[in-house]
C-alpha cells in the first residue's frame, strides 16, 4: 500500500520565514502514483448569521431575512498547488524521503479561531441590522501543508504563522495629565497618569504585567482608579442567501452587486477597580492581566486579516471631580497564538526512518549545506 506524509522542521512561523519540511513517500504500487503536489494553504474565513427574529421583530422590514453574511474564500499562499518533481519523472517501487523549502509571503496574519455562538453579550456597530445578543457570528485564518499523490492519497500538516514579526520596542508607557480648575478658574494642581505594559508580544494565556501610576497633586480626590481588557472583532463580507452557504457563487454575484458589509463587535473581557487616590500622593499598582476568558480559555490571538480582524486594548479610567476622567488606551498589538500541540506530539512512523534521498523539483530544493545543517537534524 502506497503511504504519503509530510512534517515541517518548525510548527510555528512568522510572515516571511523559510519554511523548510520533508515529504516522506512508501511507494508499492508505482502505477497508482500519477504525480506528487505540494500546496501551502493559508485560508481566512468569517461569518455573521444575525437574529432575524429579533431584528424584524423590532424592525419590521424583515431586511436580510434568511441570509448571512460571509466572505469569498480565497487561499493567501497558493491558489494552485505546485509539483515536487518534474512530469517526466517516475519513481519506482521503494521508501523515499523528499526535503522541500518555501518562503512565506512577508505580510500574512496570523492564525486565530473566535467564536460568538450567540449568547455572549457584545456592543456591534452595524446600520444593517438591531443589535441582539443573539446574533451568532464566527471566524478564523489557518494555515496547513498538503502534499498528494493522487486523488485516494494525500497528506496534511497544520502550521501556526505567528502574523509579522513584532517590532523591537524598549517601552511601553503611557502618559497623561489634565489641570483640576475649581470656581473662576482658580487651579488646584495636576493630576497625571502613567501606564507601562512590561513587553510589547505575548502568547495568548500569558500574563501581561501592567503598571499603574496616579500622580495626584490636587487637593481632590480620585474617586476611581480602574482598567479593562476590551476586544474588537471586525467581520467583512457579502449578503448571501443561507440556501447558498456551501458554495461561492452567490458571494460572487453580491460582490458584483453590494458593497463590502463590515461588521464590529466589542466586548469588555475583564474589568477591574483599583480604587481611589488620596490628595497630594502618588499611588501605584502593579496589577496581572491574564489573557484569557470568562472561562479560563486562552484569548482568540491577534488577527489583521482582509476580512476578520481581531484586536485588544486596556483602557485605563481615573475619575475626579471637577474635570473629565484622565484616559489611557494600551494597546495590545501581539497577541499571539500559542504552541502547535499537533506538531510537538507527532511521532515518525517506523517505515519513515529507512528512506532515500530523492530531490524535489528546483524551484522548492534545499541545498545540500542546508541538509547538512541543524535545520534537519530533527526531521527524521
Amino acid at each position: 500500500m502506497n503511504q504519503l506524509a509530510v512534517r515541517t522542521h518548525q510548527g510555528e512561523y512568522y510572515a516571511g520565514d523559510m519554511i523548510y519540511g520533508i515529504i516522506y513517500l512508501k511507494v508499492e504500487d508505482p502505477d497508482k502514483i500519477k504525480k506528487l503536489n505540494l500546496k501551502i494553504s493559508g485560508t481566512e474565513m468569517c461569518q455573521f448569521v444575525p437574529d432575524h427574529e429579533s431584528n424584524q421583530e423590532e424592525r419590521g422590514d424583515g431586511d436580510h431575512a434568511n441570509e448571512f453574511l460571509a466572505n469569498p474564500s480565497s487561499d493567501k499562499i497558493m491558489e494552485h498547488p505546485m509539483q515536487v518533481m518534474t512530469q517526466d519523472e517516475t519513481l519506482q517501487a521503494g521508501i523515499y524521503r523528499i526535503p522541500f523549502q518555501y518562503q512565506l509571503r512577508p505580510k500574512l496574519p496570523g492564525s486565530t479561531k473566535i467564536q460568538c455562538p450567540g449568547n455572549i453579550p457584545a456592543s456591534i456597530q452595524s446600520p444593517d441590522y438591531v443589535p441582539s445578543a443573539h446574533n451568532s457570528w464566527e471566524g478564523a485564518i489557518r494555515y496547513s501543508i498538503i502534499v498528494s499523490a493522487s486523488e485516494d492519497l494525500q497528506a496534511s500538516q497544520p502550521f501556526v504563522c505567528l502574523g509579522s514579526r513584532p517590532k523591537e520596542v524598549l517601552n511601553m508607557a503611557y502618559r497623561e495629565e489634565t489641570t483640576i480648575r475649581s470656581c473662576f478658574c482658580y487651579d488646584r494642581g495636576i493630576l497625571a497618569l502613567t501606564t507601562e505594559l512590561d513587553k510589547i508580544s505575548y502568547m495568548t494565556g500569558d500574563t501581561a504585567r501592567l503598571k499603574i501610576v496616579v500622580e495626584n497633586s490636587t487637593s481632590e480626590e480620585v474617586k476611581a482608579v480602574k482598567y479593562s481588557l476590551k476586544r474588537t472583532t471586525e467581520i467583512q463580507g457579502w449578503w448571501v442567501s443561507q440556501a447558498d452557504h456551501t458554495t461561492d457563487g452567490s458571494l460572487l454575484y453580491a460582490r458584483g452587486k453590494q458593497e463590502r458589509v463590515t461588521i464590529e463587535a466589542g466586548v469588555d473581557i475583564h474589568t477591574r477597580n483599583l480604587g481611589n487616590a488620596k490628595p497630594k500622593e502618588t499611588s501605584r499598582w502593579e496589577c496581572d492581566l491574564h489573557l484569557v476568558d470568562q472561562d479560563n480559555q486562552p484569548l482568540p490571538p491577534t488577527a489583521r486579516g482582509k476580512y476578520l480582524k481581531i484586536q485588544y486594548a486596556i483602557l485605563v479610567e481615573v475619575s475626579v471631580s471637577r474635570a473629565n476622567d484622565l484616559t489611557t488606551v494600551i494597546p495590545l498589538p501581539y497577541v499571539l497564538p500559542q504552541a502547535n500541540r499537533e506538531w510537538e506530539e507527532w511521532e515518525p512512523a517506523e517505515w519513515m526512518k529507512k528512506c532515500t534521498l530523492h530531490r524535489a523539483h528546483e524551484k522548492i530544493a534545499v541545498r545540500n549545506s542546508t541538509l547538512e545543517s541543524p535545520v534537519y537534524e530533527e526531521l527524521p
